[in-house]
C-alpha cells in the first residue's frame, strides 16, 4: 500500500511538472517577416498595438504608424540588404540586420512575437555605431 501511494504521488508530481513546461512550437513566419521588411507592410504580422523603440523614442503604435515609422527609420536602397542576424526563444525573438554592400552592419531590427498567437508585439531598432 505504501508503494502505491508513493508511485501515485510521484506520477502526479511529474504530470504537473510536464504540464507546467508546455513548449510552444517554433516560429514559422520568417518569410512573412522578410517580405514585410522589404515592403514596409506589417499587416500580416500585427493584430494590435506594437511597442516601437528607437533611440530616445519609445511608444505604442498601431499598424499604420508602425509602417510609417519603419519607412522613416529603416532605409532600404539598392546598396543595402536584409539578412537574419539572430534568433532566440524558439524564434519568437528575431533580429534582422541591415547590411551594406561590404557586409558591414548598418542597423539591427529586433522583432518580438507573442508565442500565444504569433503576432508582433515589439519592434526595437538599433543603429550599429
Amino acid at each position: 500500500m505504501k508503494h502505491k501511494c508513493i508511485f501515485l504521488l510521484l506520477f502526479t508530481f511529474t504530470s504537473v511538472i510536464g504540464f507546467a513546461q508546455t513548449m510552444y512550437g517554433s516560429f514559422t513566419k520568417e518569410a512573412e517577416l522578410m517580405e514585410a521588411m522589404s515592403n514596409y507592410d506589417y499587416t500580416k504580422l500585427v493584430n494590435s498595438n506594437v511597442l516601437f523603440s528607437y533611440d530616445t523614442l519609445e511608444t505604442e503604435v498601431n499598424l499604420a504608424d508602425l509602417n510609417a515609422l519603419m519607412r522613416k527609420y529603416v532605409i532600404l536602397d539598392k546598396n543595402t540588404k536584409i539578412k537574419k542576424a539572430a534568433e532566440t526563444n524558439n524564434g519568437y525573438v528575431q533580429t534582422m540586420g541591415l547590411y551594406n554592400k561590404n557586409e558591414d552592419a548598418l542597423m539591427y531590427v529586433r522583432f518580438e512575437f507573442s508565442p500565444l498567437d504569433g503576432k508582433l508585439k515589439e519592434v526595437y531598432l538599433e543603429k550599429n555605431r
